[in-house]
């Protein structure tokens, strides 16, 4: 889970791209705009907007 997107500017990408064998699952931030920028800057296919601890666990299963 990243927790600051806009803060950490640039970071989803580099984990994307550098961490083998991991995933990025979660973005967090106080404005849902700059979470859809990093996933967006990650190249990200598929995002989905949860409001629950159900909805992200089912996310996460399903790959989305």
């Amino acid at each position: 889970m990243l927790i600051g997107a806009g803060f950490l500017e640039g970071v989803a990408l580099q984990f994307e791209r550098a961490a083998k064998g991991m995933r990025l699952v979660a973005i967090s931030n106080r404005t849902l705009g700059n979470a859809f920028k990093a996933y967006e800057d990650a190249e990200a296919k598929e995002i989905a907007v949860v409001t629950s601890q159900y909805q992200i666990d089912t996310a996460i299963k399903e790959n989305k």
